[in-house]
């Protein structure tokens, strides 16, 4: 059966399970539980499905926001693929309010952790490869990182390469 069928049938005992009266509303659960289990559904995904969508706005900042917020989309809407309409810095998909509300929830808490990651390997990459000055550098004024972070930065630079840069033009120190 397809999965449109499936989901309409569905739907349909769902409605005649709460209203039916008697043996009729419980052949219907009993035969939506089992289709549910079937299909692998919850009933919570069922009535998530069946409140009404509409053209929600996302924004988002860089291209990486936007590879994110995708990233996001395609794991609340468990799907591979949508239709969106694109917008300025933004886009719009048809989704349910639940999952747009759930779509933003963890867009925002991906978002703020992965700009802590970002950073922590930005600081990784300039000190593994050792391109800092020591120019103005106060050795006493407190670090803006926590046990944990530098932890964390620590692992980042053991795990990463070296940049090996290789001259094209010679150099030297003195002019002639």
């Amino acid at each position: 059966m397809n999965t449109d069928k499936a989901r309409e049938r569905m739907l349909k005992l769902l409605a005649l399970a709460r209203r039916g009266e008697g043996g009729e509303r419980d052949n219907a659960q009993r035969f939506l539980d089992h289709m549910l289990q079937k299909h692998g559904l919850t009933l919570d995904d069922l009535e998530d499905q069946e409140q009404p969508s509409s053209w929600q706005k996302f924004s988002y900042g860089t291209s990486m926001d936007r590879r994110l917020l995708e990233q996001v989309l395609f794991k609340v809407l468990k799907v591979d693929s949508f239709k969106f309409r694109q917008g300025r810095m933004s886009f719009e998909v048809c989704v349910t309010k639940a999952q747009h509300i759930e779509v933003e929830l963890y867009y925002q808490a991906y978002r703020a952790e992965l700009q802590s990651v970002l950073e922590h390997t930005y600081v990784a990459f300039v000190q593994r490869n050792e391109i800092f000055s020591d120019l103005g550098c106060d050795d006493d004024k407190p670090s803006r990182f926590t046990e944990e972070d530098l932890e964390q930065i620590m692992a980042l630079m053991s795990a990463m390469p070296r940049t090996q840069v290789h001259r094209q033009i010679g150099h030297t120190g003195s002019s002639s």
